[in-house]
This record gives C-alpha cells, sequence and structure tokens, in this order.
C-alpha cells in the first residue's frame, strides 16, 4: 500500500510570509497546532509549531519582539518522505517510530502533502 492514499492536503506557508500569517493560520484553523514551510521553489523547508510562537510571544516584549523575526527562525526539521512510499517501509524507519507530526510528503521533490501523526498511527493498529 503506498502512502499517497494517507496524504492531506495541508496548505503550506512561504518561507517569505510574515510571522504574523502564520499566527492567523493558527487562529482560523483551530485544529492545526503546526504548519509547513516551503521556499519559492515549492521545496519543503521544514515546519512551524503553534508551540514555538506561542512560547516567544509570552516572553517579556515577545510580542513586540516578533514583528521583527523572520520565519526562519522558527523551523523546526520535520521527515520528507517521497510521495511513491510505500507504507510498509515507511513503518520501519527511525522518524516512523519518533511519532513526531508526521512526514512533508513531496513528488518530484515538490511539496505535495502531508502524512499526520493521526492518520498512521490509526493506520498501524
Amino acid at each position: 500500500m503506498e502512502i499517497s492514499s494517507f496524504i492531506q492536503p495541508l496548505e503550506p506557508v512561504h518561507i517569505d510570509a510574515n510571522v504574523y500569517d502564520i499566527m492567523e493560520s493558527f487562529h482560523s484553523h483551530k485544529n492545526l497546532s503546526f504548519v509547513p514551510i516551503v521556499n519559492h521553489f515549492n521545496e519543503p523547508l521544514g515546519i512551524v509549531r503553534e508551540q514555538s510562537l506561542r512560547d516567544f510571544t509570552f516572553t517579556i516584549f515577545g510580542h513586540d519582539l516578533i514583528k521583527r523575526k523572520h520565519i526562519s527562525e522558527f523551523i523546526s526539521p520535520c521527515p520528507i518522505v517521497s510521495y511513491s512510499t510505500k507504507f510498509i517501509d515507511l513503518i520501519q524507519t527511525p522518524a516512523f517510530q519518533q511519532r513526531g507530526e508526521g512526514f512533508i510528503i513531496i513528488r518530484e521533490g515538490v511539496y505535495a502533502g502531508f502524512l499526520t501523526v493521526f492518520h498512521y498511527s490509526n493506520c498501524t493498529r
């Protein structure tokens, strides 16, 4: 079974977006805890976690200082997997065992979607 049937079309944010754009994305989509970040060629760079932004804004002067921050300062790595990967191969990777947010899925080197922890943990039962 290929992972393509489990991919969510989670909309990425471009690296040149404003930090406030990401915060607005979290505000409008209450169930999001992270967003994928892509470059100008739609290649994945990682994810930004909502908690990272919250932690920063709750520090002293954080809300004022965040205006000067760039998205790249909040990016966390995230495993990247090819669209054609078979599910059996995915569950054997160390990244699968760590159970982070999930996997960024690429097709021909560009962002194609996201495979969340929820989806693949349901498949292993």
